[in-house]
C-alpha cells in the first residue's frame, strides 16, 4: 500500500476517477487491516477536517465507516462540531451506523460521553432564552449525531436514553420523537409526544421554520395513532442508509457549485446542453403520459397527507400515561430520595405526588396531606422540604394545561403576534403567580418568588 502522502494527495483530488479507486483500494478487502499509519492518518484527517479545503475528510470518514474502525469512533464524533457542509455531517453518521452494527456499546458509550456536556449546558440555560436558542444553534450537529442511535434498536437502554434526551433536549424533538418511533412502542407514548408539542408550539408562536419543528412532532403523534412504530415505522427510512458509499456520494463530481466553475466549465456545460437538447426533445413526448400519471399520484399522496394532518385529533394528555414512561428528572428523583428518607415513600412515590400535582387546584391540597405523614426534626427540615415541594409543582406537568408545566404556562414566546397576545394578562413582579402556588399561611405566592425566580 502506498504512502499515507501519496494516499491524501490522491484523495484530496476533484477527479473522481483518482478519489473512487482509492478509496476502493482503502476499503477492500475488508478482511485485510489497514495498515496502523494508514488508519491513523485517516482519523487526524476527520480530527482536523476543519482545516482541509478539499473533500478529503469526507472519503477518510467513508472509509472508516465502510472498516467499522472502533478506534475513529471519537474522531467521528467530533465532526458534528466542525461548522463545515452538511454531508460531512451526514457522512459521519453513516460512518458510525455502519460502526455500531460491530461495536455497539463502543458508539453507544461514546454518543453519552459527547452528549451529556452539550445537554447539560443546554439546561443550564433558561429554555425560553435567546442564549438557549444560541447555544443550540451552535450545536445543531448534534442533530446527526442522534441518528447514530438508529442501529441500536431495539435496545431498552437506548430507548431510555432517547425518552431522556426526549426531555432534555426539546430543540431537537422534531428528530428524536421520530427516533423513538423505530422502537416499537404503544400508545403509552402519546402523553410523552404531546407535552413536547405543547412546548414546540409555545417556544414557535408565529415563527413559520420553528412551525415546522411542531408539524414534525403532530406527524410522529398521527404514526403513533395508526400503530406505525418498529418495524412498520423503519420502512419508512432513509433509503441512502442503504446504498453503497459510491451511489451515495457519486453527486460531489457531477457538477461543481456556481461559484466554482471555470470558464471551460461553463464552454463544456453549454457543448453538452447543445448536444442533449435534441435527445431530450426526442424523449419527451414518450415520457409526458407516464410523467402525468405520476404527478397527479404525487398530487394526491400530498392531498390526502394534507387531510389527514389537518383532521387528526390530538390525543388528550395524561399524567399517569406521562409518568410511566418519562426518565425521572434529578428534581424528581430528590423527591423520592427525601421521600424514601421520611419513610413514607410505600405510600407516596414521586409519581404519586406528581399525579396528585397535576390535578390539584393548589399545592396546598397535595402538600398539607404529606407533612401530616412527615415528623420533621425542627422548622429549617420543613422549609427544605417545603421549598422542594414547590419547585416539583412548578416542573410538574398538568392536564388542564396539555402537559405544560405551571412554569412553562407562564412563558410568551418573543414569536407571538400582537394579536395572540392581546388575550394575554402581563403578569407583575409581585402579582400572585398563575399557577396557583400558596403560603404556609395560605396567601398566594408572588410571582417574583414562584414562577418568576
Amino acid at each position: 500500500m502506498p504512502a499515507f502522502d501519496d494516499i491524501l494527495n490522491r484523495l484530496e483530488s476533484d477527479r473522481k476517477e483518482v478519489v473512487f479507486p482509492t478509496v476502493e483500494r482503502l476499503v477492500k478487502p475488508a478482511m485485510i487491516p489497514l495498515p496502523r499509519s494508514v488508519k491513523e492518518g485517516l482519523i487526524g484527517v476527520v480530527e482536523d477536517c476543519g482545516l482541509h479545503d478539499s473533500n478529503a475528510p469526507l472519503w477518510a470518514i467513508t472509509v472508516l465507516g465502510e472498516r467499522q474502525a472502533k478506534d475513529a469512533i471519537s474522531a467521528l464524533f467530533g465532526v458534528f462540531l466542525v461548522d463545515e457542509a452538511d454531508f460531512w455531517h451526514e457522512a459521519a453518521e453513516y460512518a458510525l451506523k455502519k460502526i455500531a452494527r460491530k461495536h455497539p456499546d463502543a458508539v453507544f458509550q461514546e454518543l453519552k460521553d459527547w452528549m451529556e456536556p452539550i445537554v447539560s449546558e443546554l439546561e443550564s440555560l433558561d429554555p425560553f432564552s435567546p442564549e438557549r436558542q444560541a447555544a443550540s444553534i451552535k450545536y445543531s450537529g448534534r442533530i446527526y449525531a442522534y441518528g447514530a442511535l438508529e442501529p441500536l434498536v431495539p435496545r431498552e437502554d437506548a430507548k431510555q436514553y432517547v425518552i431522556s434526551l426526549i426531555e432534555r433536549d426539546p430543540d431537537m424533538n422534531d428528530c428524536l420523537a421520530p427516533l423513538l418511533l423505530h422502537w416499537p412502542i404503544g400508545k403509552e407514548a402519546n402523553s410523552l409526544l404531546r407535552r413536547q408539542l405543547e412546548i414546540a408550539d409555545l417556544r414557535a408562536g408565529d415563527n413559520p421554520y420553528l412551525r415546522i419543528g411542531c408539524n414534525d412532532l403532530k406527524w410522529s403523534l398521527i404514526h403513533l395513532a395508526r400503530g406505525e412504530t418498529g418495524a412498520r415505522y423503519r420502512a419508512f427510512r432513509d433509503p441512502l442508509d442503504d446504498k453503497p458509499w459510491r451511489e451515495r456520494w457519486e453527486w460531489i463530481f457531477k457538477q461543481k457549485p456556481p461559484h466554482e466553475k471555470s470558464n471551460s466549465d461553463q464552454e463544456e456545460i453549454r457543448t453538452d446542453d447543445a448536444e442533449t437538447k435534441e435527445a431530450e426533445s426526442a424523449v419527451k413526448s414518450q415520457t409526458q403520459d407516464s410523467e402525468t400519471d405520476t404527478t397527479d399520484e404525487a398530487q394526491e399522496d400530498v392531498e390526502h397527507d394534507n387531510e389527514l394532518f389537518e383532521q387528526f385529533e390530538l390525543p388528550p394528555f395524561n399524567i399517569e400515561e406521562y409518568l410511566s414512561l418519562r426518565v425521572r428528572t434529578p428534581l424528581e428523583q430528590k423527591v423520592q430520595d427525601m421521600l424514601e428518607y421520611y419513610g413514607i415513600a410505600g405510600r407516596w412515590s414521586v409519581e404519586t405526588v406528581q399525579t396528585k400535582m397535576s390535578r390539584a387546584r393548589v399545592p396546598s391540597e397535595v402538600q398539607q396531606t404529606i407533612f401530616d405523614a412527615v415528623d420533621f426534626k425542627d422548622l429549617e427540615e420543613a422549609r427544605t422540604f417545603s421549598k422542594l415541594f414547590g419547585d416539583l409543582w412548578n416542573a410538574t406537568p398538568r392536564e388542564e394545561f396539555n402537559g405544560l408545566a405551571p412554569r412553562e404556562k407562564a412563558y410568551t414566546s418573543p414569536f407571538r403576534s400582537v394579536s395572540h397576545d392581546a388575550t394575554r394578562v402581563k403578569i407583575g413582579r409581585n402579582d400572585p403567580c398563575p399557577c396557583g402556588a400558596k403560603k404556609d399561611d395560605g396567601s398566594p405566592k408572588k410571582y417574583k418568588h414562584c414562577c418568576g425566580k
